[in-house]
């Protein structure tokens, strides 16, 4: 397959000719050959492979959770940060988010706390299955970005190892990203909850595995 048909949706220009020119010589026996065990890639996940305006998608994720949390228990209602998403306060959760750092954190922690590996992964999949981009109208599965897909293609073609590393939630990228990318869930690499056995079943904690995947945690992580 030639260059065109693998980056199809990239202008030509120096970014392109730059990344052709790598790959080729990373491929090919030379000064710049890279052998095959080192052939490895990694890509940031939000706002790099999928859309993350007007939102993270995970954070519309959680959103659904607290929404259901308030409505099985009305008096979460009345507190931060799941009054917020009942009563649809934009100007709460939209566009400063972080702002409110310690009332993510309770509500993240207490979203899933003690829910089995399998069923947060069918809650995730559940989530793919049926929300929609809020402005694009589009399934949550369609948005990512498709020069960054021919990116991905070109690399596998030069048998570059393709790894996701995010600092979003690892167990909620890697139910799709075979179906987005093309890549293995067992290449997926990201922040994470801990996990321990309850009553025989292998169980998400509140607490996060430390460091989280960002910043200087993100050369450990890989």
């Amino acid at each position: 397959m030639d260059i065109d048909q693998l980056l199809p949706s990239w202008s030509e220009g120096a970014a392109k000719t730059a990344i052709v020119e790598f790959t080729e010589s990373a491929a090919q026996p030379g000064t710049s050959y890279v052998p095959l065990a080192d052939r490895i890639a990694t890509f940031d996940n939000d706002g790099t492979l999928w859309c993350e305006k007007p939102q993270y998608v995970q954070a519309e994720f959680i959103f659904r959770r607290w929404k259901q949390m308030a409505e099985a228990d009305p008096a979460k209602a009345t507190e931060r940060p799941y009054k917020a998403v009942v009563e649809d306060d934009q100007a709460w959760l939209f566009p400063n988010l972080l702002d409110h750092v310690p009332d993510l954190v309770k509500g993240v922690d207490e979203a899933y706390d003690g829910i089995t590996v399998g069923a947060f992964e069918q809650a995730v999949l559940e989530f793919f299955a049926t929300a929609t981009h809020p402005t694009l109208g589009v399934p949550y599965t369609k948005i990512g970005y498709q020069p960054m897909r021919g990116l991905l293609d070109l690399l596998r073609a030069r048998e570059f190892i393709v790894f996701v590393c995010s600092c979003g939630a690892r167990d909620f990228i890697r139910p799709v990203s075979q179906q987005m990318y093309g890549i293995p869930r067992e290449h997926v690499i990201g922040s994470a909850t801990t996990v321990q056995y309850r009553d025989g079943e292998l169980c998400q904690t509140k607490n996060v595995e430390q460091p989280i995947d960002d910043g200087t945690g993100k050369p450990g992580h890989i």
